[in-house]
């Protein structure tokens, strides 16, 4: 299905606003990448909450250890006041056009936030790295570039 005239409106927006970050996300991003993960971790994971999108840079990060544990939770981009404007993700033409501009907004998040990685150097992690929503079961597998299904097996 073609997305409409006004849903690629929305999301070229939402790029625009992006961007506008990425120099600043992939800076940190190398930042990470440079810190030697502690032994006992498996993965890295990134976490972010859409409903924050227009308060802060909604993303907290972890090294996960191999019992599930997180380490300690730390912030991105801090001092950012909003990555997407309320006034894009809460415009009524958008609503009368039945489109869902969260979860939008969301999809076009992950897809840059990878571009990002893969521009700090993250492919060449030594470790596994992941971003998800908050509290969801699916993640996308930055090193591999898709999105996986996370169970408590795995």
């Amino acid at each position: 299905m073609n997305p409409s005239k006004l849903e690629k409106e929305l999301r070229t927006q939402i790029k625009v606003e992006l961007n506008h970050l990425s120099e600043r996300l992939t800076k940190e991003l190398q930042e990470i990448l440079g810190v030697k993960a502690p032994e006992s971790c498996s993965s890295l994971r990134f976490e972010f909450d859409s409903p924050e999108f227009s308060d802060r840079f909604p993303v907290v990060y972890y090294w996960l250890k191999g019992d599930g544990q997180a380490s300690k939770v730390q912030t991105l981009l801090k001092s950012t006041k909003s990555t997407i404007p309320e006034a894009v993700l809460e415009d009524p033409k958008y609503d009368q056009e039945g489109l869902d501009t969260w979860d939008i907004a969301s999809t076009e998040f992950v897809s840059w936030f990878a571009k990002c990685w893969r521009k700090a150097g993250g492919r060449h992690s030594t470790l596994p790295a992941f971003i998800a929503h908050h509290d969801s079961i699916y993640a996308f597998d930055l090193l591999n570039g898709r999105e996986v299904c996370e169970t408590d097996e795995s």
